[in-house]
């Protein structure tokens, strides 16, 4: 029975850290991606509203959202956007956020 094979190779414990790594950047992965949801695709207050509520710490946040991004594509080599493309957004100098909504862009089709 394979559970009763006692391996304690140093190349087991390799392959055991590197799987421990790859859950540590997924749950890194998933946990940001939860985040950045809550935030601009809440449910219950658009992205603006959460700015607003944010106050002047909205810039620690987004400070913080894209060193966290940018950390992700690093260690992934994965593109991790801070802001969805439809969304733009200003920092203040006290600190708060300016949200914008995008123009989007309507290709008509002509046949």
């Amino acid at each position: 029975m394979a559970i009763l094979i006692n391996d304690n190779t140093a190349t087991k414990a390799v392959e055991d850290h590197k799987e421990h790594i790859q859950r540590f950047l997924n749950m890194v992965k998933s946990q940001y991606g939860m985040l950045a949801r809550g935030f601009w695709a809440n449910r219950s207050h658009t992205p603006m509203a959460m700015a607003e509520a944010y106050g002047t710490d909205a810039a620690e946040l987004f400070q913080l959202s894209s060193k966290l991004a940018t950390f992700i594509s690093d260690v992934t080599g994965e593109e991790s956007s801070v802001v969805p493309a439809e969304y733009g957004y200003v920092i203040n100098p006290d600190g708060t956020a300016v949200i914008t909504l995008k123009e989007v862009q309507e290709t008509v089709v002509t046949e």
